[in-house]
């Protein structure tokens, strides 16, 4: 975030958010629509401060431009990419600003005399079908984002419930909140392929996020929230398990959850 993070981070972040919404970086959250959108609604607003004469036509402008920014505010306040329940809002403020746009059409078309009631009446019912098309489309990919979202959680919570049993029985203590685990490897979420997906929506908690001891501190935190306490392993734990499960079969067999000299516990989820 910005004052905790370095400038260079904290730009990087927003770089990677603006390239996610409006280069198609991550296809889910990006819709070409919203470009052309912005352009047409750009030319509406021309045209009608140059025909009503308004002297602070800026303002009009800057109103689009915050407008058309506005999947960017939480990048820019924070430093930060939006949190993964922010994504969810973005597929529905497509939609919405494919009505606002229908609005700014229909306004201008009514004061254009070029062209006969009967041809502005079709031209204004195709727009209004084009855009409940494309609200409905974003409104589908949201509901479809909502639901992967939800069958990773519910996933990881049953796959985390299942391994707890395993490092209990393995580490054979009572005060497991002090005994540290590491996860070697990564396991990916198990939903279907055709799943909609966002730039981590339909990620599991197993299978990113890493760092100099590997999943560890999303796995440990996921493991905490629900209540099973762990340990975050040092780093010279989770070395020490990296090179120690090279010979062990990857979780769930038997042999995949182990002890460390140390008392660490160690589970292999992949090679």
């Amino acid at each position: 975030m910005w004052g905790t993070l370095s400038k260079a981070e904290c730009l990087h972040y927003v770089k990677d958010e603006f390239r996610a919404l409006y280069c198609g970086v991550v296809p889910v959250l990006y819709n070409r629509f919203f470009g052309i959108m912005a352009f047409g609604c750009t030319i509406f607003l021309a045209v009608r401060s140059v025909k009503l004469h308004f002297k602070k036509w800026y303002w009009y402008f800057l109103g689009l431009f915050l407008l058309v920014a506005s999947p960017m505010f939480v990048a820019l306040l924070s430093g930060m990419r939006t949190p993964v329940r922010g994504q969810l809002v973005f597929p529905l403020l497509l939609g919405a600003f494919a009505c606002i746009f229908y609005c700014f059409a229909v306004g201008c078309l009514e004061r254009f005399k070029g062209f006969s009631v009967r041809t502005r009446c079709v031209v204004i019912s195709l727009l209004f079908v084009a855009m409940f098309y494309q609200s409905w489309v974003q409104g589908m990919d949201l509901v479809q984002l909502n639901q992967t979202l939800h069958d990773t959680v519910v996933n990881d919570r049953i796959i985390a419930q299942q391994m707890y049993g395993d490092i209990r029985r393995v580490a054979d203590r009572s005060d497991m909140q002090n005994c540290p685990v590491a996860f070697v490897g990564t396991r990916s979420a198990r939903i279907p392929n055709t799943a909609a997906r966002g730039e981590v929506i339909g990620y599991s908690y197993f299978d990113f996020g890493l760092t100099n001891i590997g999943i560890n501190n999303r796995t440990t935190g996921l493991f905490n929230l629900m209540g099973l306490n762990l340990a975050t392993p040092t780093v010279e734990e989770y070395e020490q398990a990296l090179q120690e499960a090279a010979d062990k079969p990857c979780w769930p067999a038997k042999e995949s959850v182990f002890l460390l000299d140390d008392g660490c516990v160690a589970v292999k989820l992949s090679e």
